[in-house]
């Protein structure tokens, strides 16, 4: 019985002293070293607030400058010092993510300044490739390729190429109508892409996409003049007895599409 009373007792006193040290752990966690109440971590985090509340516009050094304050303090930092990586991405995300949609909402949109925010955006994606899946982050990359990729289509002349041959006697061709159909279709699934309401009041934008019939038009009567040489070339080395015919055909196939007077007084007088 004694000894049961002994061991009872030990036990208590274990438990007490074990309770002690959690509590004391989980203590020093929050308002000891590496803590939010540390002072070092304090003096970190009140360095980022001042930077970046000092300026509402994106510094890729003021950036660059954060991340390696941190760095070098990360070893007295300890667990404080990814509460403090995050928290700084946290301020970038929000600043670029604001400038940059402030921008592309812009008529006048400045290419230059939506350069440089995606350069910085770039900048913080390298030291947290993770903020990838950021839905915040996925906007901006998907309304920025978008902004790109139809500033790439508006600078196309839409043109196409004849693609003419001639073997065996048979003239073939390419379809102008079917690339012009295609490039339409482009153009109509640039105004459905999910971002596109992000940059749609751009004058650039606006350019790119309703330029595509004019130059269409353009493209269409290189095409046919391109082509129009192409059918008289082959036929040139050809003898005339033998394909006069042959170049009817080819030219009534021709003009069920296209016009060129050059051709014509060519195949009749062939």
């Amino acid at each position: 019985m004694k000894l049961l009373k002994i061991l009872l007792m030990f036990l208590v006193i274990l438990g007490v002293i074990l309770g002690v040290i959690v509590f004391l752990g989980s203590d020093a966690s929050s308002s000891g070293v590496n803590g939010s109440n540390d002072p070092a971590f304090q003096a970190a985090r009140d360095d980022i607030e001042r930077s970046w509340e000092a300026t509402e516009e994106w510094s890729d050094e003021l950036y660059e400058m954060s991340v390696e304050n941190l760095r070098q303090q990360q070893e007295d930092l300890g667990s404080g010092y990814q509460t403090l990586f995050d928290m700084l991405n946290e301020h970038a995300c929000v600043r670029l993510d604001k400038l940059m949609m402030q921008e592309f909402a812009k008529s006048d949109c400045n290419n230059t300044r939506v350069k440089a925010l995606k350069q910085g955006l770039d900048k913080v994606l390298k030291t947290t490739p993770s903020l990838a899946q950021d839905q915040r982050v996925r906007k901006m990359l998907g309304t920025y390729n978008l902004y790109t990729q139809i500033l790439a289509f508006g600078r196309g002349a839409h043109g196409c190429s004849t693609g003419y041959a001639f073997n065996g006697g048979n003239a073939r061709w390419n379809n102008f109508e079917a690339h012009a159909s295609s490039v339409r279709a482009k153009r109509d699934g640039f105004k459905r892409r999910e971002y596109f309401a992000n940059i749609r009041n751009i004058s650039a934008i606006t350019a790119a996409l309703n330029g595509v019939e004019g130059k269409l038009q353009s493209a269409r009567a290189s095409f046919a003049a391109s082509l129009a040489r192409d059918i008289r070339r082959s036929f040139e080395a050809q003898d005339h007895d033998d394909m006069r015919d042959m170049l009817r055909a080819t030219y009534n196939r021709y003009s069920s599409s296209y016009r060129n007077a050059e051709l014509g007084a060519y195949v009749n007088g062939y």
